[in-house]
């Protein structure tokens, strides 16, 4: 979406397809994290005071703690240990730093009007109906703006569709591919 923002130009000549795997354009400042809002409110603010400590304790040499609390809001209940396993790791190698910084970005993040550079190219937009950090409605919403979107809702799966419904996920991407290169100017390499 940011792309399509600063080079609106390259969609549909160059950048011929595209893919939103639990994502939204913007409105991520009202996302309750599958808490009750007053809950969430407070979670909020106390976010950025516990992330100043995590930095200042990895700073000390401590590392940042990564536990259920993460895998409860990124996996659904029925996710594969092994890839929540492995999801914990990537998440453990982030430093607090760079998570402290990414939490204020989302306030920020309105992509909506950049949607319109891609009106003509076919996009895939995947979402688990259980996605605490990017809710299924962010994803209709995405949807909604891109006339030759293909929207997949895989029920009971979290924010980390791509690994909980892998095969079927891989499946949409390979479909997408094909609408895309079907659709692709002659212009385009297409060659791999």
């Amino acid at each position: 979406m940011a792309l399509a923002e600063q080079r609106p130009d390259l969609f549909g000549s160059r950048v011929v397809g595209v893919a939103f795997v639990g994502t939204s354009s913007g409105g991520l400042d009202a996302v309750t994290y599958g808490l009750p809002a007053p809950v969430a409110r407070v979670v909020k603010r106390l976010l950025p005071v516990l992330n100043e400590r995590a930095v200042r304790a990895e700073q000390a040499g401590r590392p940042r703690a990564v536990g259920p609390l993460d895998m409860r809001l990124i996996f659904s209940g029925t996710a594969d240990p092994a890839d929540v396993r492995l999801a914990m790791e990537v998440h453990r190698a982030c430093t607090a730093e760079t998570v402290a910084a990414f939490l204020p970005t989302f306030s920020d993040h309105d992509r909506a009007t950049a949607l319109a550079a891609l009106a003509e190219v076919p996009a895939l937009v995947a979402v688990g109906d259980a996605d605490r950090l990017c809710p299924v409605e962010h994803s209709r919403a995405i949807a909604d703006a891109l006339p030759l979107a293909e929207l997949a809702v895989y029920p009971g799966v979290g924010h980390m569709v791509q690994l909980e419904r892998r095969p079927e996920v891989s499946r949409r991407l390979l479909d997408l591919v094909d609408r895309a290169l079907a659709r692709a100017p002659e212009s385009v390499d297409v060659t791999p």
